[in-house]
């Protein structure tokens, strides 16, 4: 599962806390059937009137209408409104590439490395020996699988990756800087490792 959320220095605690809180229950929920959410910056943020673009394997009537009832759910344990849910199959890529576009602003080199170093340092912190290698791009707008941010950890575990997502969003939200795609594989997964590390090689070329 992909998790991306397109946050910056206007996002509100409160915004940040809902959609952590309805990812949540997304993943929760879903299971497996959930293979990426996408936040904006804030509720007045649109894309397609939408602000979290929701990625399924299928977007069947009754898994919209679980989404629904979970965005409702997270709003009243949240105490805020302002969820506007775009549910999507994973074919419709149409929808993700609206929602990347939509990024504004150039995150600077520094800014970057901070955020990518605050983040590394909550990994460790967190997972310990689970984690095995962390990988990030020159920039949040290099992307290699749609990931700046490779974790490689023991076994991707969806508990872990949840876990990652909670840590990428506290560390976006100390540095006050967002950008991070991050993609959690196994360490088994050498696919992604080495496309991590040729595109990072052609860069320096």
């Amino acid at each position: 599962m992909h998790i991306s959320y397109l946050l910056d220095k206007r996002v509100k605690k409160s915004w940040l806390k809902l959609v952590r809180t309805f990812s949540d229950e997304l993943e929760k929920e879903l299971g497996e059937e959930l293979l990426r959410v996408m936040a904006l910056p804030s509720p007045d943020d649109l894309v397609y009137e939408s602000n979290v673009l929701i990625v399924v394997r299928e977007a069947r009537p009754e898994v919209v209408k679980l989404v629904s009832r979970l965005a409702l759910m997270a709003q009243e344990r949240v105490g805020v409104s302002g969820l506007n849910f775009l549910v999507v199959s994973e074919r419709e890529q149409w929808a993700q590439k609206a929602f990347e576009e939509y990024r504004k602003g150039v995150v600077s080199k520094e800014s970057w490395l901070k955020l990518v170093r605050t983040f590394s340092d909550e990994l460790e912190k967190e997972l310990g020996e689970e984690l095995l290698r962390v990988m990030a791009l020159p920039s949040p707008d290099d992307l290699v699988y749609e990931s700046n941010v490779l974790i490689v950890v023991r076994e991707a575990r969806p508990e872990v990756v949840k876990l990652v997502s909670r840590l990428a969003l506290m560390a976006q939200e100390r540095v006050g800087v967002s950008g991070l795609n991050f993609l959690v594989v196994s360490e088994r997964e050498q696919w992604a490792q080495k496309a991590f590390e040729e595109y990072r090689k052609g860069v320096k070329a």
